[in-house]
């Protein structure tokens, strides 16, 4: 089992290291998903990672149970001899799961920063024209008609929102429900990793 779902993990992560060379993965606009409509990709990657958190989990519970029960409970004075191997151990599903979760997508990140760039340069454009349109109202506005004014002030507010809507461009396909999920799927084995080194310290 443990092999199949490795290899399911090593799979799945050269596959969505590939992605970026196989198809066009220009990020959206504006995209509900706040990360360019990749959200799929990053979901991928939060598998991966939540397949090698079940290890976590299982070795900081322990140490965290040692800690909770104390040296006088029989299961406590167990998890409180194994924790110097488990937290050792600990740093392997830790680490693991950092890397199959961002090591993946750093192509998609790599394009997805171009993108941004490019993004920007677009923007530092349309900022050059809102501030020549801003000027030239400035110094017309007593020899302006209304209705010349009005549909110049028209397109400047336009031109402002979309400076505004555009600004935040998303450099990875991570929202924060998925940075969300993958924080609290490490919370356990962070606290068994801090218990495991506290906890000789106590006993």
């Amino acid at each position: 089992v443990v092999g199949f779902m490795s290899w399911r993990m090593i799979v799945t992560g050269v596959a969505i290291w590939r992605l970026a060379e196989q198809f066009d993965l220009t990020p959206q606009l504006g995209h509900p998903d706040r990360c360019g409509g990749l959200e799929p990709v990053g979901n991928l990657c939060l598998w991966n990672a939540l397949i090698v958190s079940i290890a976590g989990i299982h070795l900081g519970g322990w140490i965290t149970l040692g800690l909770l029960l104390g040296p006088s409970d029989p299961y406590g004075s167990i998890a409180i001899f194994w924790t110097p191997a488990y937290s050792a151990l600990l740093l392997v599903p830790l680490a693991y799961a950092l890397v199959s979760f961002l090591v993946p997508v750093w192509r998609v990140h790599q394009l997805m920063a171009a993108n941004r760039s490019e993004v920007w340069h677009h923007l530092d454009q349309l900022g050059q024209k809102i501030d020549n349109l801003q000027r030239e109202l400035l110094d017309r506005v007593d020899g302006l008609e209304p209705d010349e004014y009005e549909k110049l002030s028209k397109s400047l507010e336009q031109m402002r929102q979309t400076y505004q809507q555009n600004t935040k461009f998303p450099v990875w396909p991570f929202n924060f429900r998925t940075y969300t999920k993958f924080i609290l799927s490490q919370l356990i084995p962070s606290v068994g990793l801090i218990v495991g080194i506290v906890e000789p310290i106590l006993f």
